[in-house]
């Protein structure tokens, strides 16, 4: 649920901590349990950063979809989200026998950079495309913009 509210910008980075140290541990399973204690830990001791830091690729880690996705990270439409459309993009699609749509979290790729994504519908031009929602191309973004 966390992750999803999170994905679905419904929840901000920096929300993120103090929501998972609030839910029960009760009823997680393990990994669920090992973040909400890392995010309690770091939110007690102040280490806010750190704890962003750690928290964020766990929850990309966990769940359904290992799917991984050839991209350009230079590919992108006019509002900064990456163009699924590339033969490399459609290539691992069909490999992975996967189907693209609106909320698939996978692992974008281009050989150097890596980054969490979460699948949104076509835009204008009819191409289905991918918010990134974490990794070394996000902060690169925000750095260059």
């Amino acid at each position: 649920m966390v992750r999803w509210l999170f994905a679905h910008e419904r929840l901000a980075r920096s929300e993120l901590l103090g929501l998972l140290a609030l839910i029960s541990r009760q009823g997680l399973d393990q990994d669920g349990e090992e973040i909400a204690l890392i995010a309690w830990d770091t939110l007690e001791e102040g280490r806010l950063h750190e704890g962003e830091e750690l928290i964020v690729p766990m929850l990309w880690c966990l769940g359904p979809s290992t799917a991984r996705l050839f991209v350009d990270f230079n590919n992108c439409d006019a509002h900064g989200h990456l163009r699924l459309n590339l033969c490399g993009t459609q290539n691992d699609v069909a490999v992975q026998s996967l189907v693209l749509q609106e909320g698939l979290i996978a692992t974008v790729y281009d050989g150097d950079l890596a980054a969490a994504i979460i699948v949104i519908g076509p835009g204008r031009e009819g191409v289905w495309r991918a918010r990134i929602v974490d990794g070394p191309w996000a902060e690169l973004r925000k750095s260059n913009a």
